[in-house]
């Protein structure tokens, strides 16, 4: 069973130049729970490429384990830059917009020990954040997750 855990640490640049060591729950707080990963096609779409002699795209950055989203996300741009299938369209629903039509990308985001496809990915403008993916309940729903807010750390487990 691949278990994950995030405890992040971080400085903050102040304004002589000089770095201050931020706390775990500091940056848990900040950020959320987030980890570096990758994002790349599907493993559908990486044996299709393969069988015509090509290679796949991937891009590392930071995602996050998101409670409040039913479904994970890409990164709308990052999805279309890596040519995800865009597999269907759909209307997201947020805190900040009621029925936005999005594309619906399959993909695979590879976490440290954990490849999880993606079937039906939601683009969503991520950039902002400083993220490439969001972990929704779609795989929320097959582990378990942790968020320790005391320690500044967060486990997910399969």
């Amino acid at each position: 069973m691949p278990v994950i855990t995030i405890r992040p640490i971080g400085f903050q640049t102040n304004t002589d130049g000089t770095q201050k060591p931020i706390s775990p729950t500091e940056i848990l707080q900040r950020q959320g729970p987030c980890l570096e990963a990758t994002i790349t096609v599907s493993d559908a779409q990486q044996a299709a490429l393969t069988e015509r002699g090509e290679q796949a795209k991937s891009q590392t950055g930071l995602v996050m384990f998101d409670t409040g989203a039913s479904v994970s996300c890409f990164d709308q741009k990052i999805a279309q830059d890596l040519e995800l299938v865009m597999v269907d369209k759909g209307n997201m629903i947020s805190a900040s917009h009621e029925n936005h039509p999005v594309p619906i990308f399959a993909g695979k985001i590879i976490l440290p020990g954990l490849n999880v496809n993606i079937e039906r990915g939601m683009g969503a403008n991520l950039a902002p954040q400083n993220l490439i993916a969001l972990i929704g309940r779609d795989i929320l729903q097959i582990g378990t997750l942790f968020y320790n807010g005391a320690d500044g750390s967060v486990c997910f487990s399969i």
